[in-house]
């Protein structure tokens, strides 16, 4: 595999020197305070995709960094970050497995935190988002099921599977139909019940 450019090109937030990857895994579920104003919950380790494997030009870019590819945060005090600033994990208090269960990982299967290469069959199809999933999801955000798509097709991949996707613009095309249904449901339901209330 070719050497990065920059670690700019992994499209990163935040970059540090100075950690190994088994040291950064072992802060899910810690608190990081990075220079003297920002403070981080550390909820998951980051996994490669291979929308990233595909923009980068990296074959094999997901397998070769599975374990180094960083944590997914949630800023609990916002601030100033700058270039040499320290990175420091504060000493918790409290509760550990109110601490660990807060470390969330956003409801993932657990094969999403298997290498690719390491799993199973049966792990690899548990992956697949079912069409009926695929159909709520379209239906919470339309915008945000096609523009997930988009960007994987960018690079020449796909997110949702062929069935996936046909499920979610069915339900795309039922949406608006569907909120005008409930809409004079509800409507009939409120005058219903001011004609009840009159009488």
């Amino acid at each position: 595999m070719m050497p990065l450019s920059s670690m700019g090109d992994l499209r990163r937030n935040l970059v540090i020197r100075g950690i190994g990857a088994n040291e950064m895994n072992d802060t899910v579920g810690r608190e990081v305070m990075v220079g003297s104003e920002v403070r981080l919950f550390v909820h998951r380790r980051t996994v490669p995709c291979k929308k990233s494997e595909a923009q980068c030009e990296r074959p094999g870019l997901v397998n070769n960094l599975w374990d180094d590819c960083g944590v997914n945060c949630e800023v609990l005090m916002h601030g100033t970050i700058r270039v040499g600033d320290t990175v420091r994990m504060l000493t918790t208090t409290g509760d550990d497995d109110r601490r660990l269960r807060r470390a969330d990982p956003s409801h993932k299967p657990p094969a999403f935190f298997v290498r690719p290469s390491d799993r199973t069959a049966e792990q690899a199809r548990g992956m697949i988002i079912p069409p009926r999933v695929a159909a709520c999801m379209c239906l919470i955000d339309p915008e945000g099921f096609v523009r997930v798509e988009r960007g994987y097709n960018s690079v020449g991949q796909r997110f949702w599977s062929t069935r996936a996707y046909r499920a979610g613009m069915f339900a795309r095309a039922l949406r608006a139909p569907l909120m005008i249904a409930i809409l004079a449901i509800l409507v009939a339901v409120v005058l219903q019940v001011k004609i009840i209330w009159i009488r």
